[in-house]
């Protein structure tokens, strides 16, 4: 195939090169059907598949079309059973077949190095060998449809707050022993399609304009075959980032780039070649997808019930008991029960944002009891933050469960007037010694660019 691609990257022009390596939309690559060139579309995940056909943003903020809403990183991985991601992979990747999906944007292996992340139910564990472990499996299970995926954020993307211009400072002993090796498992054993290079700086350069991560270490030192794709609005400088290695910017950046980077390659400042590369590897990827998509000649239709299913018995594999005191499980068959708490009424059944997807189904929820009537909501309809009624009607219930957490529209913060226990000011915490927030955190010319 490389002569084929080497024969098409020879006919192009450096404009289209330089446009080719910029998306042609939010969630659309560049087509040039002059040079046989399709476009590839991609998706979020990673829990479910959220494509969106009409308005489209990264945040989970604009409808997305119908999926299954799968059990997040976060619990998945409690399974400890690879072969429950492998299934849930394949499944997520005949759903981006039904949906025309050429890349599933995930799965996420970063360090849940604080509990205070804002994506760690996207990310699978603080142990890197769990989180490779079930990456690979995931990536093997999608890519088994003909679907590409996404390994990310690469890499050391710990926190949310200030995300486009924090500085992960680590010391090379660290960053081998717990923030690379999910990576590097995932990418020698899984084989994504391509790998998503995060927002943040590493040891003082941004993700995007590393050439130690993303040549030296990924394709170097682990072979990584695929391309590297930016974060949504993670490109900082687009010369540094052919240098780099860094092949495609997403969304668009409305050409905001292409002078520069002409003019670079004019005055001797980015070499041609570099450029070459990444359209190589672009166009592997748009005629892998075209293959694919001709192999579906009449669509492609999925088992809905049966993926809702394999998501309940995920989430039944993912549930871990953490203590029966006064042996009070299992319960009997005919006990009368009590589910208490705003948790009980607006159930979080996953995270939020740019993973947020729209389930097709949910089932048994305490909005639809058993008709046996032996389940009984009793819901508190005051503030969420305060502690549940300890005492509901006692004499006609064998037990009251109580649902803990904060519903959607009261996640954060946590006041100090709330009484709640929680963490009352989560930016005051200590770090390990190998992350220190950047000195001066100042902005990238990409966070003015994604607003």
């Amino acid at each position: 195939m490389m002569n084929e691609v080497r024969e098409v990257v020879a006919k192009m022009t450096l404009e289209d090169k330089i446009k080719l390596c910029s998306g042609a939309g939010f969630w659309e690559s560049e087509s040039m059907e002059q040079y046989g060139i399709p476009s590839f579309f991609m998706s979020d995940g990673p829990h479910g598949l959220r494509t969106q056909k009409g308005e489209s943003d990264h945040l989970g903020v604009n409808r997305s079309e119908q999926s299954t809403c799968f059990p997040t990183a976060s619990a998945s991985a409690a399974s400890w059973n690879p072969r429950l991601l492998r299934r849930m992979g394949e499944a997520i990747g005949e759903e981006a077949l039904h949906y025309g999906v050429d890349v599933v944007l995930g799965p996420g292996v970063c360090m849940k190095r604080s509990p205070l992340c804002g994506r760690n139910f996207e990310y699978f564990s603080e142990d890197p060998y769990l989180a490779g472990v079930m990456g690979t499996n995931w990536i093997r299970g999608v890519q088994s449809k003909g679907v590409g995926t996404s390994l990310k954020h690469y890499a050391a993307n710990n926190q949310e707050q200030d995300r486009m211009m924090g500085d992960s400072m680590v010391d090379e002993r660290a960053l081998r022993e717990i923030y690379l090796p999910a990576f590097e498992m995932a990418v020698k054993e899984g084989q994504p399609d391509t790998v998503m290079c995060s927002y943040n700086k590493i040891n003082g350069t941004f993700s995007s304009d590393n050439k130690r991560l993303l040549t030296d270490i990924l394709r170097d030192e682990w072979g990584f075959q695929g391309l590297v794709v930016t974060d949504w609005g993670a490109m900082n400088d687009r010369i540094r980032a052919f240098q780099a290695g860094c092949d495609l910017e997403m969304p668009s950046s409305s050409g905001m780039f292409d002078e520069d980077v002409k003019r670079a390659v004019a005055e001797g400042k980015l070499s041609e070649a570099d450029i070459d590369a990444c359209v190589e590897r672009i166009i592997k990827l748009a005629w892998k997808a075209r293959e694919t998509r001709s192999g579906i000649s009449d669509g492609y239709s999925f088992d809905a019930e049966a993926h809702h299913n394999l998501a309940r018995e995920i989430a039944a594999e993912s549930a871990v008991l953490l203590k029966n005191e006064d042996a009070v499980l299992p319960l009997e068959k005919t006990a009368r029960i009590a589910l208490c708490g705003v948790m009980a009424e607006q159930v979080r059944y996953q995270g939020a944002g740019s993973s947020h997807n729209n389930g097709n189904q949910y089932r048994c929820s305490p909005h639809t009891p058993p008709a046996s009537g032996l389940l009984q909501m009793s819901p508190m309809r005051s503030s969420p933050y305060r502690r549940p009624d300890m005492s509901p009607p006692a004499c006609r219930w064998d037990l009251r469960c109580h649902t803990a957490g904060l519903p959607p529209p009261h996640r954060p913060p946590v006041r100090p007037d709330t009484g709640s226990g929680l963490p009352l000011r989560p930016q005051a915490m200590a770090f390990p010694r190998d992350f220190r927030p950047s000195a001066r955190r100042q902005h990238s010319d990409s966070l003015s660019r994604s607003r």
